[in-house]
């Protein structure tokens, strides 16, 4: 969690849990104080990683894992077990008897680096068995955890349909992680790596993010995160779309260089993201399922980000689900049960009195037992591959796969074909490429042909560079000109992937990207009087604030934050609204109709943590303190002419801090923050091009794109010096020079 508590927004569409949703309190501040992350068996065991030391603490055996076991499903845990100590849990994923954590490490009685380990619990008296075996080690940064504490530390991992294990990583990164098959990886700043559950085929797969503390992946292996604070333009949170191979512009490119990362979904002001689900459970309502769910620690909230298909990514409208405080995770059951893990005021030190965890089930939901995956026929498991339950289909292709019986690849395959919807016929195509391997690539270009696989079975095609150059090259390049975005992005990917210059001049061809699209314009313009850092006079910093209001039915005074604001104290001093006769009303003495914002308190002559309204000198103020961000709705009279008023900054706020003062007939909503940044406004079009320089990259295609330089075709030439940018090798470096002094010869 990012040490900074962030303002929160007001106005987001909310959505009525109290009508349709029940909560009950699953465990209390003695059982799992300070939760920094939770996971959920299939069965509903909860596994919960309590840090007594936050997200700054620097010392030893301060951290440890409770099972959490509900007997009665009252809602209420009656069975809570010690299952291992561990420092600083980040990350959990449970299948079977075994449970996958990822840690800080000791060295020499200190804190030091970060690894992923699995434990066993095989007589399920819920505690590990023994120690646990490292299957990536060291992928956290020594240095860093150690002179600053885990905040920005390698974070949380997810279990994707694909099999792959997505671990979420902090700007810390982490250098020569290395995993069981002794196959190392680096990581220079922020990101998402991935590793398969026996720790072997580390890799990255997308770079350039700041603080990722968790990833929803739905069951068409799209990858979503509400990013923990991203400095480039602000510090602000970014929803964002993560395709594979991605650059998202951390810290070098999103501030002057935009149209060579993939954009953001949408900014949206302070924040600290922290666990994500992506919910698909046939016994919740459909407003909350197949829905992307993202937790924000510094708003105390749960956010559905609804997303709809734009081109290869989406666009997304995030709404407020679940106000729970200083939300830090989140999962949910087979049987649809969800738990969320609630910091609490625990702190950034982290506290041994709190912190629980919530259960919430929709009202009328009907406890049914899931299955014994160990017990169950291989037909049954097939059945569960069928099931609406994103959460049954992951743990049932877990079970396939540790069977490790080809015989099911045919009834995989009649499966994929025939299932009930499309996320269990994707389903059945992802198993059984992991059961087959390389076995299952002939099945895969047929597979291939049906439109609505096809971009997944092209992925399939590329995706594990253990055995991918066994597969068919031909039959990924062909989709690279197809209709559907989507299936070209796929297609792009896989070609990177499988070590093979073949389709290099076709990729070159694909690889032009268009320029960004134009930032949003913010729709209150006309209304806004900006307050920045370079007009502060430290003796009396303020703002004249002078509008017409003649036409507006109702008065909203909305402060917000501008580029590297924190949601500090600010004031309107002496808010006045003059009538059309000249009379002149005082809002310090007029009771508004509503006001809301963040951490703060909005109070007439006084500031927003209740002391005396002050300016930096300490001289009173007359006025309304408050903060970013925040909004003051009035009721105003039918001759209202003009609102005025002074902006300024309070005693105790930031040096750093800067405003926009907003006045308007409309309360801020959660929308993109219009910030003149163009590098969270989504552009679809250029994802295509992104991958395909992506792939020249990995492929190494140097001699290609210095051909295409000396070629004389203006396309190919602006293709290979946009792909030149990325590859650091003598030869190109030596190309772009001789190309240089030709051109100025």
């Amino acid at each position: 969690m990012n040490r900074i508590l962030f303002s929160v927004l007001l106005g987001v569409s909310m959505y009525g849990r109290s009508a349709d949703l029940q909560k009950t309190r699953f465990s209390n501040e003695t059982q799992t104080p300070s939760p920094a992350v939770i996971a959920a068996s299939p069965y509903g065991d909860v596994f919960v990683g309590l840090d007594l030391q936050g997200s700054l603490g620097k010392k030893i055996n301060m951290g440890s894992i409770k099972r959490l076991r509900d007997n009665d499903n009252d809602g209420v845990a009656e069975e809570v077990s010690h299952y291992v100590s561990v420092d600083n849990p980040r990350g959990i994923v449970s299948i079977g008897n075994k449970l996958i954590v990822l840690h800080c490490t000791q060295k020499d009685g200190k804190v030091y680096g970060q690894d992923i380990s699995v434990f066993t619990d095989a007589n399920d008296d819920g505690v590990a068995d023994g120690p646990g075996k490292v299957l990536v080690k060291g992928i956290g940064n020594p240095k860093f955890i150690q002179s600053r504490g885990a905040d920005h530390c390698t974070n949380n991992i997810r279990l994707g349909i694909d099999g792959w294990l997505y671990i979420s990583v902090g700007d810390f990164g982490f250098v020569d992680a290395e995993g069981t098959d002794g196959k190392k990886l680096t990581c220079y700043g922020g990101g998402v790596a991935r590793v398969r559950p026996d720790g072997t085929e580390l890799e990255m797969f997308i770079h350039g993010t700041r603080n990722v503390y968790d990833v929803a992946i739905d069951p068409f292996m799209n990858v979503f995160s509400r990013e923990n604070t991203n400095d480039g333009v602000g510090w602000w949170v970014r929803f964002t779309h993560y395709i594979q191979s991605g650059e998202y512009g951390y810290p070098c490119l999103y501030k002057n260089f935009i149209d060579e990362m993939i954009p953001a979904l949408g900014m949206y002001g302070g924040g600290s993201g922290t666990g994500a689900l992506f919910l698909q459970e046939p016994s919740w309502p459909a407003k909350y399922n197949n829905k992307a769910l993202m937790a924000d620690w510094g708003r105390s909230q749960i956010i559905i980000h609804e997303v709809t298909p734009d081109g290869p990514s989406f666009t997304n409208e995030p709404k407020k689900f679940l106000e729970v405080p200083q939300v830090a995770d989140l999962d949910v059951d087979a049987s649809g049960r969800m738990y969320v893990a609630a910091w609490a005021g625990a702190g950034y030190q982290g506290s041994s009195s709190k912190g629980y965890v919530e259960r919430y089930v929709p009202v009328g939901w009907q406890y049914m037992e899931f299955p014994s995956l160990i017990k169950n026929s291989n037909d049954q498991l097939l059945d569960l591959i069928n099931s609406e339950s994103a959460t049954a289909r992951v743990y049932a292709q877990q079970e396939i796969l540790r069977r490790n019986d080809t015989s099911m690849s045919n009834d995989l395959i009649k499966l994929a074909y025939s299932a009930n919807t499309l996320e269990a016929r994707v389903a059945a195509v992802y198993t059984l490429a992991q059961l087959a391997k390389a076995s299952a690539f002939p099945t895969l270009e047929k597979l291939a042909e049906d439109p609505l696989l096809r971009e997944h079975a092209i992925r399939l095609l590329g995706d594990r560079k253990s055995f991918n150059q066994s597969a068919n090259i031909k039959a990924v390049v062909q989709y690279l000109n197809d209709s559907n975005p989507r299936v070209r992005v796929a297609a792009s990917v896989a070609l990177g992937r499988m070590n093979n210059v073949a389709a290099a001049k076709e990729l070159l061809a694909m690889a032009i990207a268009p320029k960004s699209k134009a930032a949003p314009k913010d729709e209150n313009a006309d209304q806004v009087s900006k307050f920045t850092s370079e007009k502060v006079d430290p003796n009396n910093p303020l703002v004249d604030i002078e509008f017409d209001i003649s036409e507006f039915k109702s008065l909203t005074l909305t402060i917000d934050s501008l580029d590297w604001n924190t949601g500090d104290h600010a004031a309107w001093v002496n808010p006045v609204i003059i009538l059309k006769n000249g009379k002149e009303i005082d809002l310090t003495k007029v009771k508004w109709q509503e006001a809301k914002g963040s951490w703060g308190k909005t109070l007439v002559n006084k500031d927003c943590q209740g002391n005396a309204l002050e300016n930096l000198k300490g001289e009173a103020l007359k006025g309304i303190g408050t903060h970013a961000t925040s909004n003051i709705v009035y009721t105003i009279p039918q001759d209202a002419e003009t609102f005025k008023a002074q902006g300024t900054i309070t005693k105790g706020a930031s040096s750093s801090a800067s405003f926009k003062f907003i006045v308007s007939e409309k309360i801020k909503k959660e929308g993109p923050v219009k910030s003149g940044t163009k590098c969270s406004n989504p552009n679809p079009d250029m994802i295509v091009p992104h991958v395909a320089r992506q792939a020249l990259v990995n492929l190494g295609a140097h001699d290609l794109v210095i051909d295409a330089l000396n070629s004389g075709d203006s396309k190919l030439q602006k293709s290979a010096l946009g792909v030149m940018k990325f590859m650091h090798h003598k030869k190109v470096i030596d190309a772009l020079e001789g190309a240089y002094n030709q051109a100025n010869s």
